[in-house]
């Protein structure tokens, strides 16, 4: 098989965009989106000057932009997917924590006093909660687009506080 024929560079490209998608649409993906995002773009810079010097790459280059392109929007998309997901499963969590401390008047002690699996938290949306020694509460998940940073949860005013790292 000719490694430069189009089918090859198609399957080649169809291939990359693959393994981007993979890497970028899983949760705290998102982050190599952005990372790559600047050079992708250089290259299309490239690629919009080449199809203005020789019409006859231009549907070749065209092709390969607009696939790229669209695959980042995917990746984009499914980002924002996971970001309005862990934020309502997060705040699911401040409800079930408020009705527990007003029918008792304290915070629980663990999610599974809420009937909120701990597993399910942790695992799928990496959220972590506590309670200290003066019985404060701390429940805190990270960014869905980026693993460093993270929210949380401020119980005294009753809002979301980004945490940049």
């Amino acid at each position: 098989m000719n490694l430069k024929s189009p089918a090859a560079r198609r399957v080649r490209n169809l291939l990359l965009i693959g393994i981007f998608l993979y890497v970028t649409c899983i949760p705290h993906g998102g982050l190599f989106a952005f990372m790559l995002l600047p050079f992708f773009v250089c290259a299309w810079v490239i690629d919009a000057l080449v199809m203005v010097r020789k019409p006859e790459q231009r549907a070749r280059r065209a092709e390969r932009v607009l696939t790229w392109v669209l695959a980042f929007c995917i990746a984009g998309t499914v980002n924002l997917y996971w970001y309005r997901q862990s934020r309502a499963y997060a705040n699911k969590v401040v409800g079930a924590v408020m009705n527990y401390r007003a029918r008792t008047g304290a915070y629980p002690p663990d999610l599974q006093d809420v009937g909120i699996s701990q597993t399910i938290a942790v695992h799928k949306w990496m959220l972590v909660y506590g309670v200290s020694g003066k019985g404060e509460p701390l429940l805190i998940y990270p960014a869905p687009w980026d693993g460093f940073d993270t929210y949380a949860y401020d119980f005294g005013n009753g809002r979301w506080v980004y945490w940049a790292d």
